[in-house]
C-alpha cells in the first residue's frame, strides 16, 4: 500500500502539472527550490526534474498511518472526507473511522514485529503474540480491498 501511494501521488501530481487533471490546494503548496526552478530549460526537463523532486522529498516518508496517506492524497485528491469517501467503495461495510482503527492496528502489529521482535503475550510471559495464517489472509485481503477503493475515488 505503501508503494501504492508513493506512485499514485507521483503520477497525480505530475498529471495536474500538465493540465491532465485539476490541480488540489495541496498541489499549489507542494515546495521546489529556486535552484530547481533556475536549472530548468524546458517543459519536458521540468517534468522529469519535478517527478524526480517528488522521490526526492516522499522518499523518506511511509505512507502507512491513515493522516499520512490522507495528506498524500491530498495532493491529487479534493475531497475533505477520504476515508467516508473511500469506505464507499469497500466490499465489505466499513466506516471511515473503522478503516483507520484497521489501519493502526495493522501497523501497530506490524511495527511490533519489525522493531521489537513481536509482542509478548500477556498471558504467557516471554511469548509471543501467534499470528493465525487468518489473520495475515484478512490483513492482506483488506489491504488490497482499501487500495481498490482508494483507486476507484481518485482515478489517475
Amino acid at each position: 500500500m505503501d508503494k501504492y501511494i508513493h506512485d499514485v501521488v507521483r503520477i497525480g501530481i505530475i498529471k495536474e502539472y500538465r493540465g491532465e487533471r485539476p490541480k488540489t490546494t495541496k498541489y499549489n503548496d507542494f515546495r521546489v527550490s529556486l535552484g530547481w526552478l533556475d536549472s530548468t530549460d524546458n517543459l519536458l526537463n521540468a517534468e522529469i526534474m519535478l517527478e524526480n523532486e517528488i522521490i526526492r522529498q516522499h522518499g523518506y516518508i511511509a505512507f502507512q498511518s491513515p493522516k499520512k496517506i490522507a495528506d498524500a492524497l491530498s495532493y491529487i485528491w479534493q475531497e475533505n472526507d477520504k476515508w467516508g469517501a473511500i469506505s464507499q467503495n469497500m466490499p465489505i461495510y466499513y466506516t471511515g473511522h473503522n478503516i483507520k482503527i484497521m489501519l493502526n492496528n495493522i501497523i501497530f502489529r506490524r511495527n511490533k514485529i519489525v522493531h521489537e521482535g513481536d509482542s509478548v503475550d500477556a498471558t504467557l510471559p516471554f511469548c509471543k503474540q501467534t499470528i493465525e495464517e487468518k489473520d495475515v489472509e484478512d490483513v492482506v485481503s483488506f489491504v488490497k480491498d482499501l487500495v481498490k477503493a482508494m483507486h476507484m475515488c481518485i482515478t489517475i
